[in-house]
């Protein structure tokens, strides 16, 4: 039986491919560690219960399918915000696993949260695919392809590339077989363990700048506010990205609704 092994603060992100026994390696990291899973439907229904947004609404943000209304709503901006606000209030617990499409939320400038990517070679995944779903190879194919397409509309609506396991975006990139699931899990957690994922004043900080943009983000959302907001060093930056023939009374009121008692960077 594997030790498990207590990891002081630790946190990680593994967004895998499908068909490559992602959820298997997830479970061996757990059982060597004490760290605590936290599943899309976790971050789906905390991004609920402040949004009041049904699930299924929240969990379309993942894919490419848009409403026709969507553009009158902004019903996948609403629901981004409120994904990455409940992304943003996890991190504040220590010992996490965040396993999906949530974990790309968080910014790379967190350096003490590792993130991993675990990918498989095509003829394995089509393998598992027929194995699991009992479909054709033909159709293994395609539904493996269709997956990916969704995982790629993800990572470019987050991060502009079209490639969704762009090394860039990882800590890590894990090719993942038939005999290394466990080698895999041993790896993550070996990382896990080192100096370069232990939090500092600036990750430290990084956290709380992601916490402060999230929260007046959706604030601003919920006034109806079209606008991009980052944070540096408790200072709030808002971009205006479209056009707009009143800029300074939108400025105005976007100042009057502000909720954070920070200050805002025009």
């Amino acid at each position: 039986m594997t030790k498990k092994v207590i990891i002081d603060m630790a946190r990680v992100t593994i967004f895998s491919s499908d068909f490559c026994n992602g959820s298997t390696v997830v479970k061996e990291v757990l059982e060597r560690s004490e760290l605590t899973l936290i599943t899309e439907n976790d971050i789906i229904a905390r991004a609920h219960t402040m949004s009041g947004m049904s699930e299924e609404k929240l969990e379309r943000a993942f894919s490419p399918k848009t409403s026709v209304f969507d553009k009158f709503t902004h019903e996948k901006e609403n629901a981004l915000a409120h994904l990455r606000l409940a992304v943003a209030e996890i991190l504040s617990k220590t010992n996490l696993l965040i396993a999906g499409y949530s974990g790309l939320l968080v910014p790379r400038e967190i350096t003490h949260v590792l993130h991993v990517c675990l990918v498989g070679d095509m003829q394995y995944r089509i393998g598992l695919a027929i194995e699991h779903q009992g479909v054709s190879e033909k159709n293994a194919k395609k539904m493996i392809k269709e997956l990916d397409q969704e995982r790629a509309y993800w990572v470019k609506t987050l991060h502009g590339t079209e490639e969704p396991w762009d090394p860039s975006l990882y800590d890590l990139v894990i090719p993942i077989g038939a005999s290394n699931i466990k080698d895999a899990a041993a790896l993550i957690d070996d990382y896990l363990k080192k100096a370069i994922v232990k939090p500092t004043a600036a990750s430290k900080q990084a956290v709380d700048d992601f916490l402060l943009s999230s929260q007046v983000a959706v604030a601003l959302r919920r006034e109806g506010h079209d606008v991009a907001v980052t944070a540096s060093k408790s200072q709030v930056t808002l971009t205006i990205n479209k056009h707009v023939l009143l800029l300074s009374r939108l400025e105005d009121e976007i100042r009057g609704n502000q909720k954070q008692g920070k200050n805002f960077t025009r």
